[in-house]
């Protein structure tokens, strides 16, 4: 019992981390409502060490599955493929915010577990921000909100879903529920620092409510529609790709001992 709360608590750190830096700016005034303030400019250097040091941590925390050779070779090249997939998504725009890079984050926590699905989500849009020249302070915010998808898809393999038409159903569900929340996830990282009509913005000093209000108004009036191609587009594919990727998968699971 206490060696999987050791294992576990460098994702629960990393998830803390990130959970902190997307929400301190809602008790920093000196920053809330600054048009001209550059979001997470100064801290967001800083936050990405702190999640790249923990997501070792993590591959630490589990010598007899995530340190062998194999294993982190696997968890590099669907990395890599992940960065591919972005990069033609680069050259090739997809409507809204339709992205290739999801699918394979979602399934490689769901075969492969919690901690193998956080990683597969940071490193892929650690990796894909290097090759498609996507760094900038919003970059740490995308890894642990991806880490998120992926740890949470590893949640999905307790449900020992045997039947292939149900298993891509809640597949495809999960990945339609996570192309809005993430959107929604990700806005917080610069709305605070942004100003505007009243019925929208954040303003310091605001109580629970109204500031859901205002964000609910935002997130609709600015973010909804393109969230919603990345949801259809999660499910689509998870439909289309997701039971043969999860035989792969599996396959390479059983080879790997995991």
């Amino acid at each position: 019992m206490l060696e999987r709360v050791l294992r576990g608590l460098p994702v629960t750190l990393a998830s803390l981390v990130g959970l902190v830096a997307f929400l301190w700016p809602f008790w920093a005034p000196a920053t809330q409502g600054a048009a001209d303030a550059p979001a997470h400019a100064q801290d967001a250097p800083l936050v990405t060490a702190l999640i790249v040091g923990l997501c070792v941590l993590v591959a630490l925390a589990d010598r007899t599955q995530m340190l062998s050779s194999k294993s982190v070779a696997l968890l590099g090249v669907l990395c890599a493929i992940n960065a591919a997939l972005r990069l033609v998504s680069n050259f090739f725009p997809m409507p809204g915010g339709f992205s290739l890079v999801f699918v394979l984050i979602i399934l490689v926590g769901y075969v492969f577990g919690t901690r193998m699905g956080f990683l597969m989500g940071a490193f892929s849009l650690l990796t894909s921000a290097l090759v498609t020249g996507g760094v900038g302070p919003w970059l740490p915010f995308q890894m642990i909100a991806s880490a998120w998808v992926g740890m949470s898809a590893g949640w999905l393999s307790n449900l020992k879903m045997s039947n292939v038409k149900f298993q891509t159903g809640v597949l495809a569900a999960f990945g339609l529920a996570w192309g809005l929340v993430f959107g929604a996830v990700m806005n917080l990282y610069f709305w605070p620092f942004v100003s505007g009509g009243q019925d929208q913005y954040y303003q310091s000093g605001l109580g629970l409510a109204e500031a859901l209000k205002r964000y609910a108004t935002f997130y609709t009036v600015t973010s909804l529609w393109w969230d919603i191609a990345r949801a259809i587009g999660n499910a689509v594919l998870l439909v289309v790709l997701g039971p043969a990727l999860i035989k792969t998968l599996q396959r390479f699971r059983r080879r790997l001992n995991f």
